[in-house]
């Protein structure tokens, strides 16, 4: 964002966005974890932070190389992040929804009173 467009307002736009995508991360984990057994919350946080560190790697290998090797402008990266970003924010409208809350309704845990 910060190639088409400069000053103050544009840097405030990109922190903005970048506070709202690390804060969705936070959900994202909770929403995990919520449909996860206990049992296996090691196992699928290691394969959720690989999958995260692969994607994130691969992403910038390809960006480069296509900004490289292609000539392929930034607009084009920018648009491909957008429709990425896009899909992957539909996919979430279909995972199932969570048959129990982390935080709320625990049973058998003790009164804080």
């Amino acid at each position: 964002m910060l190639l088409f467009a400069h000053g103050v307002v544009a840097m405030q736009l990109v922190e903005f966005f970048y506070g709202m995508v690390t804060a969705t991360e936070v959900a994202y984990y909770a929403y995990i974890y919520s449909v996860v057994s206990t049992q296996h919350y090691q196992r699928v946080t290691s394969y959720c932070r690989s999958v995260t560190l692969v994607a994130a790697t691969v992403a910038a290998v390809l960006g480069q190389l296509l900004v490289s090797l292609a000539h392929v402008s930034y607009f084009y990266l920018n648009a491909m992040t957008l429709a990425s970003v896009s899909l992957a924010f539909l996919c979430a409208f279909f995972l199932p929804m969570p048959q129990r809350s982390m935080f709320f309704h625990r049973k058998g845990a003790p009164d804080a009173r």
